[in-house]
């Protein structure tokens, strides 16, 4: 699905942070169908535009309404979206209280644009996805061991192991750098660390997991590993002693 065939429906009673939302999002080519200020206005709208997702502010007027939107929508499973949750109020209690609807992501404002738009990316391929091992963070692990699929767009993609070159953390998230293209995965990277290692992948800086398949040369002095494409990239000392342990080094 394009960005410009997602419907997406606003509901946020600050004007100016519904104007900021709106306009950020119609950059980025999505198609926003309404705005709400309100609970009544926002499931109206929702029943008329069917969107494919919602960002809902947890607070309208003072109250959770945000919560009782997404409450409603979920009692009738022909009616269910995925929905981001997006709110100032940082306390515990507002927390239980939007993780108990299942949303799809909950984000602090102010917002940042490229996370905005990774989380709509995630939670509607989420909500359309297969279901399996880990697919609810865009990766499956089958028990085979020589490769994976990564959930992209609609589609699941096998992706063999010896096609990865390595994995680079991107905020929250992780990127999935591979001979056929780079896909986003919404696990963090000690996540990725930790399911790939029996794979043959190890850690090398807070940044990077690579395949020891992948390495053609290490430059000791510069802290450097030299993967099968040429690209260069950085270990830390930290990691240098596992790395070079790893390794099956003649002197």
């Amino acid at each position: 699905m394009n960005k410009h065939q997602i419907k997406i429906l606003l509901i946020e009673d600050d004007h100016i942070q519904a104007e900021l939302l709106q306009k950020t999002l119609e950059e980025t080519q999505y198609h926003i169908v309404g705005i709400a200020d309100q609970l009544t206005e926002a499931l109206g709208l929702f029943y008329a535009t069917e969107p494919d997702i919602v960002i809902v502010d947890i607070y309208l007027g003072g109250i959770a309404a945000g919560v009782d939107f997404v409450n409603k929508i979920n009692q009738n499973e022909s009616t269910r979206k995925p929905c981001i949750f997006l709110t100032q109020h940082g306390g515990r209690e507002v927390f239980e209280a939007a993780k108990a609807t299942a949303p799809y992501h909950y984000l602090m404002k102010p917002f940042n644009p490229l996370e905005l738009d990774y989380a709509i990316e995630l939670a509607i391929e989420r909500f359309n996805g297969e279901v399996g091992q880990f697919s609810t963070q865009g990766l499956v692990l089958p028990r085979a061991s020589d490769f994976i699929f990564v959930k992209h767009q609609n589609r699941l993609k096998k992706i063999p192991f010896d096609d990865i070159s390595y994995i680079s953390v991107e905020g929250k998230y992780c990127n999935l750098h591979t001979a056929q293209g780079t896909y986003l995965i919404q696990l963090a990277l000690k996540e990725m660390e930790a399911q790939f290692a029996r794979f043959g992948f190890i850690r090398i800086h807070r940044k990077y997991i690579l395949s020891l398949q992948q390495i053609k040369e290490i430059l000791l002095k510069d802290q450097l590993v030299v993967l099968q494409n040429e690209l260069e990239l950085p270990f830390s000392q930290n990691f240098r002693k596992n790395l070079l342990h790893k390794l099956n080094i003649y002197r």
